[in-house]
């Protein structure tokens, strides 16, 4: 953080009896210098939050999906690679577009809210690998269903009943 060289006027609590009034140079940051700090760390922290959030609950069904096809060992090791490329995919997309906003973030007083003038042509493409490996689970995950009712019917079942 960076210290403005400005002066702040202290003042005493008022007393009965007149005092002087002397400029004092500040240590502190200037309250805009906080607001940024905080704008460039919340943007980190969110975003980083988010795909931890992310990377975490396509996890649990990527181990179900695993679960679900055990037995076919090509099949697990092709999920938990297409699981593993697509996070570090989208992680290195969300670096590049941390670093094209980083320098543009700042404090909008007038509103009291944190705003960004660039534009990242990266961030719409963060969530196509998720998506991509959400329908692959969604259509695995349909595709042993239907699998598994035909074999406890013993016949062709109407779809997922």
């Amino acid at each position: 953080m960076s210290h403005d060289n400005s002066i702040h006027i202290i003042r005493p609590p008022p007393s009965s009896e007149p005092t002087s009034v002397r400029p004092m140079p500040s240590t502190l940051p200037s309250p805009l210098t906080i607001y940024l700090f905080s704008c460039q760390a919340w943007v980190y922290i969110q975003s980083f939050g988010m795909l931890t959030c992310l990377f975490a609950a396509n996890g649990l069904l990527a181990l179900r999906l695993i679960a679900l096809y055990r037995r076919k060992k090509w099949l697990v090791w092709f999920i938990a690679a297409f699981y593993l490329s697509s996070y570090i995919a989208t992680f290195g997309l969300v670096v590049n577009s941390m670093i094209t906003y980083h320098s543009s973030i700042y404090y909008a007083a007038p509103v009291k809210s944190c705003a960004a003038d660039a534009h990242s042509p990266t961030m719409a493409a963060i969530f196509y690998a998720p998506a991509a490996f959400e329908t692959f689970v969604f259509f695995m995950t349909v595709y042993s269903a239907a699998r598994d009712s035909k074999v406890i019917t013993g016949s062709s079942a109407p779809f997922l009943t």
